[in-house]
């Protein structure tokens, strides 16, 4: 096993010096089998995902994702590796490396709704900074993967859609177009009956108060959603001027957005929240200038 791990774990370095060779190595370097694990877990641990490497290694992935879930393999790096492998696998798919109905027949079908939700998550905050605007082909392969992720899951349980609340990082990374996501953040929010998609930090709020100018309608009902159904007010901290802002933008906005936005507030208010309802007066007294 100490011999798999290492040649497992030098494998990039070999395939650099001499590719024919390693390519031609590699089904014995990661023979599925009992010593498959010692090679194949020293390699997917310390090595980011290489298209170069991909054809190479292709049936060592496959024999990967068959042993999925990690509870049929032993080892206190089980779990670890078994993360690595779901980050390379959504890598290779957001690149065009791996097909739509390879993906869901293996890896989605075979991991724990834990690990699905780990692979969405990892995937959504590897997209790079939003400056820098992801390719036409990749953002429509992530849509298309994330709409069928919302499809398999309509019907299963509480445990099985928690996978959805990996949409939160596909948000804050600051990509896809507002339309489609705020529809996507709503569609969450609704089937999971929770908010806690936002929960773990203010970056979904930020973009929603980014987005609150151009969309204020779209946002505010997002935000409603997101209030409605979180009970112990969880969403608040720590982001009082993110909603602040995003309640101000939908009341200046007037329309929909304003009733919305005075909707939320109403919410917050009953739930001991009076603050907000400054809001209001300010808003009052800015038409009352105005007129």
């Amino acid at each position: 096993s100490a011999v798999r791990a290492t040649y497992g774990s030098r494998f990039p370095v070999l395939f650099d010096a001499d590719p024919q060779w390693a390519t031609a190595a590699a089904p014995y370097i990661f023979q599925a089998g009992p010593r498959f694990r010692a090679a194949w877990d020293a390699y997917v641990r310390a090595w980011q995902p290489s298209e170069l490497m991909f054809t190479a290694l292709r049936a060592a992935y496959d024999t990967a994702v068959n042993l999925l879930p990690g509870g049929q393999s032993e080892g206190a790096d089980e779990g670890e590796a078994d993360r690595h492998l779901a980050y390379h696998l959504m890598y290779f798919y957001a690149r065009g490396h791996l097909p739509l109905d390879s993906l869901t027949t293996g890896f989605l079908a075979r991991a724990k709704p834990g690990l699905r939700g780990i692979a969405l998550s990892e995937l959504g905050r590897s997209l790079g900074p939003a400056r820098i605007p992801l390719p036409i082909e990749m953002a429509d392969r992530l849509m298309v993967l994330w709409e069928s992720r919302v499809v398999s899951l309509a019907e299963l349980g509480s445990a099985e859609q928690e996978e959805l609340m990996s949409f939160g990082t596909w948000i804050s990374s600051g990509h896809f177009e507002t339309p489609w996501l705020l529809a996507k953040l709503y569609e969450v929010v609704q089937r999971t009956r929770s908010a806690r998609l936002a929960f773990a930090g203010s970056r979904v709020l930020e973009r929603l108060a980014g987005l609150a100018f151009a969309h204020p309608k779209e946002v505010n009902e997002c935000l409603q959603l997101m209030v409605v159904h979180d009970p112990d007010n969880h969403l608040l901290f720590g982001t009082k001027d993110l909603i602040t802002s995003t309640l101000s933008r939908g009341l200046a906005a007037g329309g929909e957005a304003k009733t919305l936005a005075e909707g939320t507030i109403d919410t917050l208010g009953r739930r001991g929240r009076l603050e907000f309802g400054d809001l209001l007066t300010t808003q009052r007294a800015s038409n009352r200038l105005r007129g």
